[in-house]
């Protein structure tokens, strides 16, 4: 929440499956260009700071937990 705003939108990690305790994001920045408005959510992003904080939910889909920080994505 920035600025008393909240926010949502879902993105996919692109973390190595055999990584743990953190993941990675590629989070692309679409800019507002002439008549194209831009992304709703990831300007957001470019304004942040290394003090900044935000909540992360999810996952979304099927998921079993594994036990030591493993998961098991389940294909529907």
């Amino acid at each position: 929440m920035k600025n008393g705003l909240e926010k949502w939108k879902s993105y996919t990690p692109i973390s190595l499956i055999n990584q743990k305790n953190y993941f990675d994001l590629l989070i692309k920045i679409y800019r507002q260009e002439g008549d194209y408005m831009g992304g709703k959510i990831t300007p957001y992003f470019e304004t942040l700071t290394e003090e900044d904080h935000f909540d992360i939910i999810g996952p979304k889909g099927k998921f079993q937990y594994l036990g030591d920080g493993e998961f098991l994505w389940i294909k529907s």
